[in-house]
């Protein structure tokens, strides 16, 4: 099953001009009063574009950053530990592993009957 196939463009065109065709005869055109259309163009075109940090105080988006900076630092803090912790773990348990073989050597030797 291909889910990413290409569509011919000539294809693409056929089935948007069928869908349009379709919607027209659907619903019917409307035409929007003056006053919508100056408001709608004044807000979308002629509106500059607010930053966030102009939105927000200064002292607000300072804040916020530092806010940002102590939870990122503690998190690092709690994945370093964490990590020395399974670190320690896994000493510990090559460690014991190598004990146990160690014990095991001598004790074979004493176990087996003289000739």
């Amino acid at each position: 099953m291909k889910l990413f196939r290409r569509v011919p463009d000539q294809k693409l065109n056929q089935d948007l001009k069928s869908l349009e065709m379709q919607l027209a005869a659907t619903f019917r055109r409307v035409t929007p009063r003056p006053e919508f259309v100056i408001d709608l163009r004044s807000r979308l075109v002629t509106r500059e574009i607010q930053s966030v940090s102009a939105l927000l105080p200064q002292k607000v988006s300072s804040g916020l950053l530092v806010a940002g900076g102590i939870i990122g630092s503690l998190l690092m803090v709690i994945t370093g530990i964490r990590g020395l912790v399974s670190l320690v773990g896994v000493v510990g348990l090559v460690v014991q592993f190598f004990n146990r073989n160690v014990q095991r050597r001598q004790l074979a030797p004493a176990s087996q009957p003289a000739c």
